[in-house]
């Protein structure tokens, strides 16, 4: 794989072109919000996220798919669904009109130069985008800048400290999405603390997707992995969901933007 300082965003942009033009008949809403990983992971980003939240922001959203389920579940909010592609938009939109969600917007953004004005969002929130990035921190300003004195900010990234890593060093650059970091506990939470944001949880989930996931190459993956998560499942909850913290495919951090004092 390519070292972080070689990548450009022209080249993330090409990947995610391809991958959004050749989604093909898979992205109805059944097979968007049938898949594993959302399945495991929007519960646990729903806990972060006011109920009372007016205005949210879904950051290079893809598929739209978290941020149309939030429109679905917050139905006195507004929610805005960005991304860089249009191609994206086109899945977001029919998604949103297939089960009907009224309170979203969709507008291609680049994260890096936001149009939205200062303290605008009661919400910021970024799946699993910034590991792409080539200028992550000028995107963490950016998101800062748009989210509002006391509003909160859920930026989840690929862990390090899961077997998806080792996936991504044999696969080298034959790897699907391209170059990708991964992410220690410490390193995003450093980078949320460089940008003077009061940290409020850190939270992860499914760490045997990496696993079930291999399915596509070996069937009986999808039974290990399905395994593996249940005991997950039962472990978790009398340990303070460590394994899942620490160890889940994804990770996340939640902050609030401080208020200013007159």
């Amino acid at each position: 794989m390519k070292e972080d300082n070689e990548q450009t965003q022209e080249e993330v942009n090409k990947v995610w072109e391809n991958e959004w033009q050749n989604g093909g008949g898979e992205n109805s809403a059944k097979t968007l919000f049938g898949q594993r990983l959302f399945i495991e992971g929007y519960p646990v980003f729903k806990k972060y996220i006011p109920k009372d939240a007016e205005l949210i922001l879904d950051v290079g959203g893809g598929t739209g798919r978290y941020g149309v389920k939030m429109a679905q579940d917050l139905p006195n909010a507004k929610v805005m669904v960005t991304d860089i592609l249009p191609e994206s938009l086109v899945i977001a939109r029919s998604l949103a009109q297939e089960v009907n969600a009224k309170n979203v917007e969709f507008c291609t953004e680049d994260v890096r130069a936001l149009s939205f004005p200062d303290d605008f969002f009661d919400v910021v929130f970024c799946d699993v985008v910034i590991q792409h990035l080539p200028d992550v921190e000028n995107a963490m300003r950016e998101m800062r800048r748009v989210c509002k004195q006391g509003g909160v900010l859920i930026v989840s990234v690929n862990n390090l400290w899961n077997p998806h890593t080792i996936h991504k060093f044999l696969m080298g650059k034959r790897y699907r999405y391209g170059y990708e970091k991964s992410y220690t506990r410490k390193e995003l939470r450093d980078l949320f603390f460089g940008h003077h944001l009061e940290i409020v949880a850190m939270d992860g989930f499914y760490p045997a997707y990496s696993i079930f996931r291999l399915k596509m190459y070996w069937k009986p993956a999808a039974v290990i992995g399905s395994v593996l998560n249940r005991l997950n499942r039962i472990i978790d909850p009398w340990t303070g969901r460590f394994l899942s913290r620490h160890f889940g495919f994804e990770i996340f951090c939640v902050a609030r933007k401080p208020q200013q004092k007159d």
